[in-house]
């Protein structure tokens, strides 16, 4: 209704009937049995039913008074159980909370201000004889020099009124003191100015404390430390700590250099989330984190961003190196080298390029960057221009580069600035939604702007600008655009350009002139010419335009022709796409040696076998090319069984091993679908046959015994065959 909601979470029903039987889960939890008594001995019957999470809201703020009143709406919370067994009879259980807040304005008593204070009324849970009342608060403490603040500072008491039984309590009156969340303190004084918290989450057992100190602008100290204490239930102890200190003069390095801070970071049980680094330099908070700066400003994000950079990971951990080397006073960088280990095994880079004339709004350059090798997937680089100026000229832009040469997505991509619209980066290459380089005028009479991209991948190269200009004010002026896009790729070759340009007369709300062109063209395979121009008189529209299309609409397969089996019969002769590994099992009186004959590779009868190779995909789609040539022979390949000696071993999905292809070598492809597809996907391409005892035999057991059988469709209509 306007003035009250009622909302019932959940209102669960059970009814049970047991004979040696162990109680239901809810209801071991209604009756808080232990593990000893939720066996039943012989008969029980039973009917529980409860009411969970159930909300009253009062909306009082509809009233004008109550809105200068009340700060938010009342709201009321219970749950309520309740419980008939036919061993131990009726039992009670839930529990109601009342919360309120009450907005003291920042009320000044003296050196206290008080911001906020919150009414708790409520009772434990599954004991609703007990009454507990809690109060807390939000202040500050200011004694000039020093200012303390504290988070929800909580007292409280609770009386026992009424027994389990039901029967008159006994008035027992206990007294509790609840921590702040958060503790701050802030020092500004002549000699020494700074800020510190210290903050403590109890829903997830997490403590965050962040420590900034500058004396007489000459020495500094920051250091950052999150810990999860590991005292819920599912988590375990980690630890990121990071300490650097600062000091001026530096030291000297050499032609105007010198370094200004050194540090260090450690992380036990935490690990270094590339994704979350990646934000973090998007969005301008990597140098708060990593080198704790302006704590006082940065400081909701840097809760956020340190849960998000820093997740717990068992067994895993990280060190690093920080450093500050200064072109004193214009230039600052701020840099970290990690190491972490053992899964991922990865180098880590991060930091932050300043500069700026201090008192002035001359220049003004961010730039935020971090980078990585990770030996088993590949290179990555970031980095962005983030609240950037120079002489009332705003600047921002991001780039990316990625070298992928491992996992689950391979390729090569470096772009600055974005890329065309009409290509989609691969998911795994983690580099959507990147702002294109820009430069932005913006003055009373008149403002620009320009955006420019450029990139190239493992097939493209991207290119493309856009120009705004607006000369006048808001009752009239001109207003004109420009800007061009540029796609081609190599291999089949394609390219789209577009070009586009227009300019308007404006007055209030009213469009007096106005014209509009645009043209792009596309191909081969096919050709494709479009233009239009919209032109606008004196609220007349005059729109023209075209679209033509030329050539083949199928994509042209090439003209090379190609042998598949011969490839594939040449694979199988490679022994380096053999491989054989231990299996489950193990014998000390077998011993492992390689083969002195290239020509044969030597296994362990209780090991495995396997081949891979990359040069044939085995699909159920048949092949329109192989290598960028047309199939004559077979245009689909597949394992259809293996044999060891006597043992045949039928394929399927646990017995395949796959491989990365590129698929625009092997289908046929629309320009779209190869814009829009992954450079590499993963495809059947070998086997793996367990061992154990099915090789029937404690002796070792050469390549040439093995046999695989392969079943072939042929391009043309004839049967299908089978060879070995």
């Amino acid at each position: 209704t306007k003035y009250l909601d009622i909302n019932v979470g959940n209102y669960p029903q059970t009814l049970y009937l047991l004979y040696n039987h162990e109680y239901p889960s809810d209801v071991v939890s209604a009756l808080n049995l232990q593990d000893n008594d939720k066996h039943v001995d012989g008969f029980s019957v039973g009917y529980l039913t409860k009411l969970e999470d159930v909300e009253f809201i009062l909306k009082l703020r509809h009233n004008e008074f109550f809105k200068q009143v009340l700060k938010d709406d009342i709201a009321a919370k219970f749950t309520l159980s309740v419980l008939y067994d036919y061993l131990r009879g009726f039992k009670l259980g839930g529990g109601y909370s009342f919360h309120y807040d009450i907005d003291c304005s920042n009320l000044k008593l003296g050196a206290l201000n008080l911001q906020s204070l919150g009414v708790d009324l409520g009772s434990l849970k599954n004991d609703w004889g007990t009454l507990n009342l809690g109060l807390g608060s939000t202040f500050s403490v200011n004694l000039e020099a020093v200012n303390f603040s504290f988070e929800n500072l909580g007292l409280g008491m609770n009386l026992n009124v009424v027994k389990p039984d039901f029967s008159l309590g006994d008035w027992d009156f206990g007294f509790n003191f609840k921590f702040p969340e958060g503790i701050g303190i802030s020092i500004d004084t002549v000699a020494v100015k700074g800020a510190g918290m210290v903050s403590y989450q109890e829903d997830t057992g997490e403590l965050l404390g962040v420590l900034e100190l500058d004396v007489i602008d000459k020495f500094g100290v920051s250091a950052l430390l999150l810990a999860d204490l590991g005292t819920l239930e599912g988590h375990f102890f980690s630890l990121v700590a990071m300490i650097s200190a600062r000091f001026s003069p530096g030291i000297p390095l050499g032609m105007g250099f010198s370094l200004t801070a050194i540090g260090g970071a450690l992380g036990l049980q935490r690990m270094l989330d590339r994704n979350a680094i990646t934000q973090a330099v998007r969005q301008g908070t990597l140098d708060s984190v990593f080198f704790v700066e302006n704590v006082a400003d940065h400081l909701a994000e840097m809760k956020q961003a340190c849960e998000n950079i820093f997740p717990s990971k068992e067994g895993q951990f990280f060190l690093g190196l920080l450093a500050q080397i200064s072109y004193e006073p214009v230039v600052k960088c701020n840099f970290g080298l990690m190491l972490q280990l053992p899964n991922p095994v990865e180098i880590i880079i991060v930091g932050a390029l300043k500069v700026g004339i201090k008192d002035t709004d001359i220049i003004r350059i961010n730039v935020y960057f971090a980078g990585g090798i990770n030996f088993e997937e590949g290179i990555w680089f970031d980095a962005s221009i983030v609240d950037s100026e120079i002489v009332g000229i705003k600047l921002e832009g991001d780039m990316a580069f990625r070298l992928f040469w491992g996992g689950n997505t391979k390729g090569f991509l470096l772009s600055i600035g974005g890329f065309h619209p009409n290509y989609t980066p691969e998911e795994g290459m983690l580099v959507s939604d990147m702002k294109r380089m820009a430069l932005k005028l913006d003055y009373k009479v008149l403002k620009v702007g320009l955006e420019a991209y450029l990139a190239v991948t493992s097939n493209s190269f991207q290119i493309g600008a856009h120009l705004d200009i607006c000369v006048g004010w808001n009752k009239f002026g001109i207003r004109g655009y420009a800007g061009f896009d540029a796609l081609f790729q190599f291999d089949p070759f394609l390219f789209m350009f577009s070009i586009e340009a227009g300019v308007s007369v404006v007055c209030g709300s009213w469009k007096l002139f106005s014209i509009d062109l645009g043209l792009s063209l596309s191909g081969p395979a096919p050709w494709n010419a479009k233009g239009d121009a919209k032109f606008w008189f004196l609220l007349i529209p005059i729109e023209v335009g075209f679209d033509i299309t030329w050539g083949d609409s199928k994509p042209q397969l090439p003209e090379k022709q190609i042998e598949v089996l011969p490839l594939l019969e040449a694979e199988l002769q490679n022994p380096s796409n053999w491989m054989q590994g231990e299996g489950g099992m193990k014998d000390r009186e077998v011993c492992l040696f390689n083969s002195e004959s290239e020509e044969s590779l030597t296994v362990l009868p209780i090991g495995n076998l396997s081949f891979n190779q990359s040069i044939v995909p085995m699909t159920e789609k048949k092949l329109d090319m192989c290598n960028n040539a047309v199939p004559t022979d077979y245009n689909r390949i597949r394992i259809k069984y293996i044999k060891v000696e006597n043992d045949r071993m039928e394929m399927d999905d646990e017995n395949w091993m796959v491989n990365e292809f590129a698929p625009a070598l092997y289908y046929s492809m629309s320009h779209r679908e190869k814009l829009k597809s992954p450079s590499y996907v993963s495809y059947n391409s070998g086997f793996i046959k367990e061992g154990g005892r099915k090789f029937g035999s404690n002796q070792t057991i050469l390549l040439e015994e093995y046999k695989v059988t392969i079943r072939e469709d042929r391009v043309s209509e004839s049967p299908e065959t089978a060879a070995s």
